[in-house]
C-alpha cells in the first residue's frame, strides 16, 4: 500500500491509499450507540477522542465509505470531499458511523468529471476534466473569480481562464496552473498573495508575472508559492514571519510580486500554512520555515525561522501537505504528522497539544 493523496485541514487530516481506501483523522464526530433506555444515539459520547461539546478529537483515522475506489481525499472545513477513479466528486461527512465508517454521497450540478477539489475559509472550486474551474461558497474578497452575490452563491464556472492542470486554495484566494505553465490568481490580496503587484482583490482571474514555466503552485492563509521547470521556488504575499525563505529585504512584511526562494535545494513540492511554508526537495527530505507558533516547524518552542530547517526523522518522502497549523508527509505507505494536534490532527490524543517532532500515523 501506498499513500497518494494528502490533506491537512484547519483542524483534521485525510489520506487516499493505493488500494482505494480514504480515511480521515483530527476533528471527526463519532456516533455513539444508543443506550439501553433505546434513545437515539448520541453524537456527544463520553470518552477520551471528545474535546468538548460537538467538538471532537478523533486520532484513529477512520475510513470513508464507500471503503473503496477512493482516490483523493480534499478537507473544505465543514465537509471533506472525496474523489473516485471515475473522477466522481463524492461529499463526505464529518460524522463517523459506530463501525468507524464515515458516509459519502455524489455532488450534483457538475457538468463534467471532477479532477481535483481546493477550499479555502469560505469558498470551494473543482477542477473539472476539461479545464474548467467551477465555485461556490462566498464571494467577499471575490475568491470565487466570478461575479456573484457576497455569500451562498452556487456552483457556476470561473470565465477568462484558460484550460487548468492544477488548482490550489489559500485562506480566501485562489492559485491554478494553466496548461501552459502559467499561473492565474484570483480573491483576497491585502498582502499581496495574488502577486498582481498591488493590493487590490480581484473577482477576476490576474495572470501572475513568472517568466519561467511552471510545474506545481501552492498556497498559505496569506501568501503563495510557485516551481518551475527547473527546481526553483518562487513566493509571494505574506513575508512577516519569513514564510518566503530567502526572498531579499527581509524586513519586508509582504511582497506583491513574484521573488525567487533561496532555498540551497531543488525543490519537488511545496504547500504553505498559516505564516509558514513547507517543501519536499528532490532527494526526499522535508524542510519548513516560517512561525512555529504550533510546532509545524517541527522545532521547539515558538521562534520563527527564516531559514528552512529540515524536519528530523524523515527520508524518502513522496508527498507532502501543510495545513494551516500541522504538516503532513508520507513516504510510501507511512504518514507523519506534526504541528498543531489540538483536535487530533497529528494521530494523537489531544492532552499532547503541540507535536514538536514529526511522529508516525498508523493507517490500518
Amino acid at each position: 500500500m501506498q499513500i497518494v493523496s494528502l490533506t491537512a485541514g484547519a483542524s483534521r487530516s485525510a489520506a487516499a491509499s493505493s488500494d482505494g481506501h480514504g480515511w480521515v483523522w483530527g476533528n471527526v464526530a463519532r456516533r455513539m450507540p444508543a443506550g439501553p433506555d433505546g434513545r437515539p444515539a448520541s453524537l456527544c459520547g463520553p470518552g477520551a477522542v471528545e474535546v468538548g461539546h460537538a467538538r471532537y478529537a478523533q486520532p484513529v483515522p477512520q475510513r470513508l465509505r464507500p471503503l473503496a475506489s477512493v482516490r483523493a481525499v480534499t478537507d473544505a472545513n465543514g465537509c471533506l470531499f472525496a474523489l473516485g477513479p471515475d473522477a466522481r466528486l463524492m461529499a463526505c461527512s464529518l460524522v463517523a458511523e459506530e463501525d468507524g465508517s464515515i458516509p459519502a454521497v455524489p455532488v450534483a450540478g457538475l457538468s463534467h468529471r471532477a479532477q481535483s477539489v481546493a477550499a479555502g475559509e469560505t469558498a470551494t472550486a473543482v477542477l473539472l476534466a476539461n479545464g474548467d474551474v467551477v465555485t461556490w461558497g462566498f464571494n467577499t474578497f471575490g475568491q470565487l473569480g466570478r461575479e456573484a452575490p457576497l455569500r451562498g452563491a452556487t456552483p457556476a464556472r470561473v470565465a477568462g481562464l484558460p484550460p487548468v492542470a492544477a488548482l490550489v486554495a489559500g485562506s480566501n484566494h485562489f492559485l491554478a496552473l494553466d496548461r501552459l505553465g502559467r499561473v492565474w490568481s484570483w480573491g483576497a490580496n491585502a498582502s499581496g498573495q495574488l502577486g498582481s503587484g498591488d493590493l487590490a482583490p480581484s473577482r477576476q482571474p490576474r495572470l501572475v508575472p513568472l517568466a519561467a514555466p511552471i510545474t506545481a503552485v501552492a498556497a498559505g492563509d496569506t501568501h503563495s508559492l510557485a516551481i518551475d521547470d527547473r527546481g526553483r521556488a518562487w513566493g509571494w504575499g505574506s513575508h512577516h514571519k519569513g514564510q518566503l525563505a530567502g526572498a531579499p529585504d527581509s524586513g519586508v512584511h509582504h511582497h506583491r510580486r513574484p521573488v525567487a526562494l533561496a532555498l540551497g535545494f531543488a525543490v519537488a513540492a511545496l504547500d504553505g500554512g498559516m505564516h509558514y511554508s513547507a517543501a519536499l526537495s528532490r532527494d526526499g527530505d522535508v524542510f519548513t520555515w516560517g512561525w512555529n507558533g504550533t510546532g509545524q516547524l517541527a522545532a521547539e518552542g515558538v521562534s520563527a525561522s527564516a531559514k528552512p530547517l529540515r524536519v528530523a526523522g524523515i527520508r524518502n518522502a513522496d508527498r507532502l501537505a501543510a495545513g494551516p497549523g500541522h504538516v503532513l508527509a508520507a513516504c510510501g505507505p507511512a504518514v507523519f504528522a506534526w504541528g498543531d494536534n489540538r483536535t487530533g490532527a497529528c494521530g494523537r490524543s489531544p492532552d499532547r497539544p503541540v507535536v514538536h517532532a514529526a511522529i508516525q500515523i498508523a493507517i490500518a
